[in-house]
């Protein structure tokens, strides 16, 4: 915990790592590309360049995560009242998806105590606050092979495909100081992390096992997820990421992804 804390306190006080390959100036620019805005509104439509160019201004990059196929970034908008949450491919035959959603940053859940943990309430489908998100709160599961469209035809390439990635994006509490996952090989890293923001991505090996759930259908998750506060302590050990507790114990969820796009009020 100790060398934990010292690490987060000169990443809370320097500058966000930006991968090392990429510049944070080179991933904001790609981010903000018309390609890669994808401003959903209240209803669920998107809106222009320009209206999503007027509500960032001039982001400043929060998180970023890199790999050889893939960026996974988030921005502060100049005026911080909204955030995005983007993702590019590297390399064009790839297949990763350029999106950017923008979400409105004044998004809060209240104080909860969970097994003992001072946590927050987990946000309902049914919360009158609460419009939608396009944004999935555990790490998620892809492969850098172009699949066919048809379900079948694409489990089968996928589970052949030599490589595997999980990718994340996401805004948490902010006092979520670092998150560690371990993905489906069992392999323990580090998503970038500050004030709650973070981007995670990781590429692995394809393993008999794994290729054998990705040929039934099935997309491994995160084997593991831990978060941790700006001083190391574990704020939640979750080993079941993705799964809502039904014994009232503390799961990831009780640190509420804040990727939620609220009602107008009439």
């Amino acid at each position: 915990p100790g060398a934990l804390a010292g690490a987060l306190h000169e990443q809370e006080q320097g500058a966000v790592a930006a991968g090392g390959r990429v510049s944070a100036e080179e991933i904001v620019a790609t981010c903000m590309r018309k390609e890669n805005v994808m401003h959903l509104d209240q209803a669920g439509h998107g809106v222009s360049e320009g209206a999503t160019l007027r509500l960032m201004g001039k982001p400043r990059l929060m998180s970023s995560a890199v790999t050889d196929n893939r960026v996974e970034a988030t921005l502060l908008s100049e005026d911080g009242t909204r955030w995005g949450e983007c993702q590019y491919g590297r390399r064009p035959d790839n297949g990763v998806k350029h999106t950017m959603s923008v979400y409105p940053t004044d998004v809060s859940f209240p104080r909860h105590v969970v097994s003992g943990v001072p946590a927050y309430e987990a946000p309902y489908v049914n919360d009158p606050r609460l419009e939608g998100t396009a944004t999935v709160s555990v790490p998620d599961f892809e492969t850098p092979c172009v699949s066919p469209l048809t379900d079948e035809e694409r489990w089968a390439v996928d589970a052949k495909c030599p490589q595997f990635t999980m990718h994340w994006n996401d805004r948490r509490p902010a006092d979520v100081a670092a998150v560690r996952v371990t993905t489906p090989d069992g392999v323990r890293s580090w998503a970038d992390v500050r004030r709650g923001y973070l981007s995670f991505t990781y590429t692995g090996r394809m393993t008999p096992k794994i290729a054998a759930q990705v040929a039934a259908g099935e997309a491994p998750g995160a084997q593991r997820v831990v978060f941790y506060d700006k001083e190391g302590n574990v704020l939640v050990d979750d080993r079941h990421p993705g799964h809502l507790p039904q014994d009232g114990s503390i799961s990831i969820g009780n640190f509420p992804s804040l990727a939620w796009w609220t009602k107008v009020k009439s």
